[in-house]
């Protein structure tokens, strides 16, 4: 989050400390004496194609551009309606911090940074396994059983089975999305637990094709407001049920037996153990492969 107004600017966002990996940590850089700033296009994936990634700009990381060109610009820039320009001008930084979403790029005084320890214990990390694999389990059992089934129950009133189909097609946009943000860890609130709070090194690229996608899922799971009203779609052949069946469930299905993959085998235990509250006994990553086959 970059904030900016005629007197002061801060970046806040989330990281991992290297030295001690699983560690979360809210950072904000004080952007002292900023004059100009820019927040946004290239993500991570795209960095290669910035101006500077030939000199050493690299994703996730915080740089100062020597003999900055930008700098150089403004200056001119400035000289062309003023004849002297002021002398904090010379002392100018140009400061560039990449992140997976996003770049920031300032030219700026200095930047001061701040840190705060957010880090989930282990209790919060061991309850949310139990919530995790329930969406994966809906996820599956949408995957293969869906929702049309209701529509042949012989003697079910035309609005009982529309009542059913579209309940259940609800229900899957929301295991979807809870999922999806699980898995891309893209700027969530710090009390929110992400794939990358029990794989530091976690970065799910497959996902980022679905990004476009999975906003339109969240608007047409929000509250009724102008967000909602934007996801409503004009294309006669668009079909929610097809693009979840064929596309999201599957691909997201995918990624989270990759993340399965990734964990020690203590933690994967985790997910496959029986539960008080009823769950049995399972192999969820041999579950997530047989749907997918």
């Amino acid at each position: 989050m970059f904030f900016k107004d005629e007197r002061k600017a801060t970046l806040t966002f989330y990281g991992q400390r290297t030295t001690h990996p699983g560690e979360r940590q809210s950072l904000t850089f004080d952007v002292i004496g900023c004059m100009i700033a820019t927040f946004g296009y290239p993500n991570d994936e795209a960095l290669g194609s910035h101006p500077l990634y030939a000199s050493g700009l690299r994703q996730y990381a915080v740089f100062e551009v020597i003999d900055s060109s930008w700098k150089r610009g403004v200056i001119e820039q400035n000289l062309r309606s003023f004849p002297v320009n002021p002398p904090h001008y010379e002392s100018l930084r140009h400061f560039v911090v990449t992140f997976q979403d996003s770049t920031f790029e300032c030219l700026a005084q200095e930047l001061i940074a701040r840190s705060r320890e957010v880090g989930k214990s282990t209790e919060q990390l061991d309850e949310m396994v139990v919530h995790i694999r329930y969406e994966i389990e809906k996820l599956i059992e949408f995957l293969r059983i869906g929702n049309t089934w209701v529509k042949k129950i012989d003697g079910l009133p035309d609005e009982h089975r529309r009542l059913a189909s579209e309940s259940m097609l609800e229900a899957a946009l929301i295991h979807t999305r809870c999922i999806a943000e699980f898995l891309r860890h893209s700027g969530e609130p710090e009390d929110t637990i992400t794939a990358r709070d029990y794989e530091p090194g976690w970065h799910w690229t497959k996902g980022e094709g679905l990004k476009d996608d999975l906003a339109e899922i969240h608007g047409r799971v929000a509250h009724l407001g102008l967000i909602r009203r934007s996801v409503q779609r004009d294309d006669e052949n668009f079909s929610w049920y097809e693009f979840l069946t064929g596309t999201a469930v599957p691909t997201l299905l995918g990624g989270f037996g990759e993340f399965l993959g990734r964990l020690d085998s203590d933690r994967v235990q985790q997910f496959n153990q029986a539960r008080p509250n009823g769950l049995p006994r399972i192999d969820l990553a041999a579950k997530v492969t047989s749907v997918l086959l």
